[in-house]
């Protein structure tokens, strides 16, 4: 039997309940309760990161919850988007996309403000990369901020709702199987 800190307890097949467990160890990782989600540092303690907090999830208006679920990737409502999560990352973080894909080529897709071809620019962070796209729509800036952060974080604005004041409607880990 193994302690939470990875710590061999008893042996109840040896002699005195093991008089060796004190030299048998598990492999463990710290792990933190946040959002409804439970994150796991599997790296070494001394390269632990400070697992960060989100505006969007901390402050909620009357109305808004969180909803921690496993029902999609971002990519349309599959469980399991049948693709190598880094294409996941990189369609994240390709602003243009959104104009020509879901609007040019197969007609508007979310609201007709998304089919305005956007000014980019691009920001590195100590962990990824957060995209700017600004869209002047009838004398009226329309800021929308994308951001991908190593190893498993993604966050993207809805492109349902360009009315929304709030950067971020959408937050999401990614799991790597």
């Amino acid at each position: 039997m193994f302690g939470i800190d990875g710590k061999c307890l008893d042996q109840p097949c040896e002699p005195n309940g093991g008089d060796k467990r004190d030299y048998y160890r598990q492999p463990w990782y710290p792990v933190q309760e946040r959002y409804g989600l439970v994150f796991a540092y599997m790296g070494p303690t001394n390269r632990k990161p400070i697992l960060a907090r989100y505006e969007a999830l901390e402050v909620l208006q009357p109305g808004e919850w969180i909803e921690a679920d496993g029902r999609s990737l971002g990519s349309g409502g599959d469980v399991i988007a049948p693709c190598n999560w880094f294409q996941h990352w990189e369609n994240v973080m390709d602003p243009y996309h959104v104009a020509i894909l879901h609007s040019a080529f197969s007609g508007i897709q979310f609201v007709p403000e998304m089919a305005v071809m956007p000014e980019v620019s691009f920001e590195h962070s100590a962990l990824g990369i957060t995209s700017t796209q600004v869209r002047l729509i009838d004398g009226k800036v329309f800021r929308r901020v994308t951001e991908v952060a190593m190893p498993t974080l993604r966050v993207v604005p809805n492109p349902w709702a360009p009315e929304f004041n709030r950067p971020v409607e959408s937050i999401g880990w990614t799991s790597h199987r």
